[in-house]
């Protein structure tokens, strides 16, 4: 019985397939070559235009598949919200393994939400946009000032959690290793303040910038009244002056 030799009808369309791919990019290399640039740009004009319409049509410039686009809906909906911008600022609990839990009361009688956002930290960032929606009347503010305040929550956030450590803590001052004696053998230690407290005013600073820029201290406060009431001394002091008229000689006149 004779073999059949195997056919390569498959291997010759794809080489083909590749010939008339690579004939039409010389075609086109060849028409671009021969195109004026006002016929280039008209081109370019028109392929804009397609792509911009496209953008348009479907709204998903990111190239997200469907589910991912529900899940682009869902995010444009919390983010829309007051207290979306602070969804990344609370820890989820973690129960005894929290780290600030020792100070934390709903631990101690069985109200933690493990697996959950810390309950303690999102009631804070409430009460505290509510407190600074009303102090700097954010109903009618600008995206910048909202901006703002999440960064001032977030420090204050990062202020109780140092306070909590700095309460298991108890002291404000550790000893740092630096070196043991080669000869005594006896181990040597620096005094610092602890990296919590570091932290901690680190986070104070911040605050108080922020604050100081959005006009919330009384020293800002003070700076601006004293501003408005130097320009109004200096209006009144204008106003107030005797301006003299000046007379032309008579054999000028």
């Amino acid at each position: 019985m004779s073999k059949r030799k195997p056919t390569k009808t498959t291997s010759n369309n794809e080489e083909q397939l590749v010939e008339n791919v690579e004939l039409a990019t010389i075609s086109d290399d060849l028409e671009l070559d021969t195109m004026s640039e006002e016929e280039k740009a008209l081109e370019a004009k028109n392929k804009r235009i397609a792509f911009q319409e496209m953008m348009a049509r479907t709204g998903n410039p990111w190239g997200y598949s469907a589910g991912a686009l529900e899940s682009k809906k869902a995010a444009m909906t919390m983010l829309s919200t007051k207290t979306g911008l602070y969804s990344r600022i609370p820890i989820i609990c973690k129960g005894c393994n929290c780290p600030y839990g020792e100070t934390c009361g709903l631990l101690e009688y069985g109200l933690d939400t493990v697996g959950e956002r810390c309950v303690l930290e999102t009631t804070m960032i409430e009460q505290k946009l509510a407190n600074y929606t009303e102090e700097f009347g954010l109903d009618e503010s600008s995206y910048t000032d909202w901006t703002m305040i999440k960064e001032l929550i977030n420090a204050e956030i990062m202020i109780e959690r140092c306070m909590a450590l700095m309460s298991q803590e108890g002291c404000a001052i550790t000893e740092e290793f630096i070196g043991t004696s080669e000869g005594s053998g006896v181990d040597y230690f620096r005094k610092e303040i602890s990296k919590t407290q570091e932290l901690y005013e680190r986070n104070l600073k911040i605050k108080e910038r922020i604050l100081d820029t959005m006009m919330g201290t009384r020293k800002a406060k003070s700076r601006l009244r004293n501003a408005e009431n130097d320009e109004k001394s200096l209006l009144d002091n204008i106003f107030e002056m005797d301006f003299i008229e000046d007379e032309k000689p008579d054999h000028l006149k």
